[in-house]
């Protein structure tokens, strides 16, 4: 079963455009860079994020690769290490999302009727709701907590999750081999699992990268607003935000390197998506 997987995704990915496959092998390649550092900060960067090295707000040298910022902290390090923190909250932000999202959306469209009307204004009213507008209510309220953030993101993204979920629902119930088998008394819980989940899976492993990016960024807009992860732990929002201050004096590196590694995860994963999407999608494909 699993060698016929592989060859399954092997041939899938072989009919992509080869826009596609480029498209898929750079969104990979970050997010494992990404991958790596969150488990291996150590590796990368020998210095303590916490500790001070130098004068504040020395200039990127041999001695300090990309400068230190308002303490005299290295920036490197504090980017580095700063993966660790600003991906968990986008991961708690997922697996929420999902746990919520996916579930609900089965529900409300296999049963349908006034549940699904319930569930879909509940939820298309999150979903039309700006989500940093949102992730900072949830933010104040609640505390800015690494768990709080990842909270906070989720209940923007959960719409998501179940409005995709939702439509492959409606769609899949309805197909003759789905009907043919309620007429042979399958249960509910068979047709779910065994005729709609494998459509569902598939179709929402390009949203689960696409999940990651906006959680990352609300994560940094919600620090760079200083709502976020307080100082000083290292992470990208925070520190973008703590060295705003220095740019208009010409101080561009406390502020500049974190909003790169923002950029590169966004993008990472938004590409990932898009590749994702396109591969498991026909319709998206340009052959």
């Amino acid at each position: 079963m699993e060698r016929f997987r592989a060859r399954w995704l092997r041939e899938l990915f072989s009919l992509a455009p080869k826009s596609t496959r480029i498209t898929f092998t750079i969104g990979l390649a970050i997010v494992l860079v990404l991958i790596f550092l969150f488990f291996f900060p150590q590796a990368v960067s020998p210095r303590n994020p916490y500790d001070i090295y130098d004068s504040p707000f020395c200039p990127p040298s041999w001695k300090n690769l990309w400068g230190t910022d308002t303490l005299g902290r290295d920036v490197y390090a504090r980017c580095v290490y700063g993966s660790r923190y600003s991906l968990t909250a986008a991961l708690v932000a997922l697996a929420l999302s999902s746990i919520a999202g996916v579930p609900l959306g089965l529900l409300s469209g296999y049963v349908g009727g006034k549940l699904d009307g319930f569930l879909s204004v509940i939820m298309d009213t999150f979903y039309l709701f700006p989500l940093i507008i949102l992730g900072m209510l949830v933010s104040v309220v609640l505390g800015p907590t690494l768990v709080n953030l990842g909270i906070a993101a989720a209940i923007g993204i959960a719409p998501s999750f179940y409005r995709v979920v939702r439509s492959i629902t409606l769609s899949v119930k309805t197909r003759t081999f789905v009907e043919a088998e309620k007429s042979m008394g399958a249960s509910s819980s068979y047709i779910v699992f065994r005729h709609i989940m494998p459509y569902v899976s598939s179709s929402t492993s390009a949203l689960l990268s696409l999940s990651v990016a906006s959680a990352v960024f609300v994560v940094a807009t919600l620090g760079f607003l200083g709502i976020g992860i307080p100082p000083p732990t290292p992470e990208w929002g925070t520190d973008l935000g703590e060295g705003r201050a220095g740019v208009a004096t010409g101080i561009w590196w406390p502020s500049t390197f974190p909003g790169l590694m923002v950029f590169f995860a966004v993008i990472g994963f938004n590409l990932l998506g898009d590749a994702l999407a396109s591969i498991f999608n026909p319709r998206l494909r340009r052959l």
